[in-house]
């Protein structure tokens, strides 16, 4: 009894969390609006709730972390602005619910979810551009940046060399697949700007340099 018990909350607190993450009702009240108003309101019931059952104990942890994980796998959603609402709510859950998970897991699961190798071939050239922004946003929420004014920084990658060189070599690809012209280039060159700038150049030159040289971006065409 107390097991089924422990399975309603489970499955009423994941109810709860998904909410904001999807629009049952067709009126754009999700993370993929095209209102930056709804969005944000979207963004802080997801928080509120996501505080609330992370507080519950190890159950409702759980059911936080696989939240974490749809944020990620929702950053290469070409669902109106769904990639820019989940980037914002996946930066703050890692900001204000530290404990729920890190920068390594997040990356696992950028693996996981938005594989660059082959995407073309197994999703088509439309989708394949969504997981490539979708790298760069998830980096982006690493960074803590949620659009909304913040200092330049490396937030959860500061003081790892190692992961902030995983994460620029990851922005340039992302970069090469998914083209200069998209509307999030300027973001993934600003995202990059900020970590070459952080990154020692010893590391920059023996860590990116040589994961990048493989890999040229092309140049643009002549006009």
């Amino acid at each position: 009894l107390m097991q089924e018990r422990l399975n309603l909350g489970s499955r009423a607190a994941r109810e709860q969390l998904l909410r904001p993450l999807w629009d049952p009702d067709g009126k754009g009240r999700d993370l993929a609006s095209k209102s930056d108003g709804k969005r944000r309101k979207a963004e802080e019931t997801l928080l509120r709730t996501a505080q609330r059952v992370a507080a519950e104990g190890p159950a409702g942890q759980a059911e936080v972390q696989y939240i974490v994980e749809r944020l990620v796998k929702g950053l290469g959603s070409s669902r109106d602005m769904a990639g820019v609402g989940f980037s914002s709510a996946l930066a703050r859950m890692l900001r204000e619910l530290p404990g729920i998970s890190d920068s390594v897991k997040v990356m696992d699961l950028m693996d996981k979810h938005l594989e660059l190798s082959g995407a073309v071939k197994r999703l088509g050239h439309r989708e394949a551009r969504s997981v490539a922004e979708g790298q760069v946003l998830g980096v982006k929420a690493l960074m803590g940046h949620t659009g909304k004014g913040e200092k330049d920084g490396l937030g959860l990658l500061e003081g790892n060399v190692t992961l902030a060189c995983g994460a620029a070599t990851r922005v340039f690809a992302a970069m090469r697949d998914m083209g200069l012209k998209r509307p999030v280039a300027m973001q993934a060159l600003a995202v990059l700007t900020t970590l070459i700038r952080n990154i020692p150049p010893k590391a920059l030159t023996s860590h990116v340099l040589p994961a990048l040289a493989p890999h040229p971006i092309p140049p643009p065409p002549p006009k």
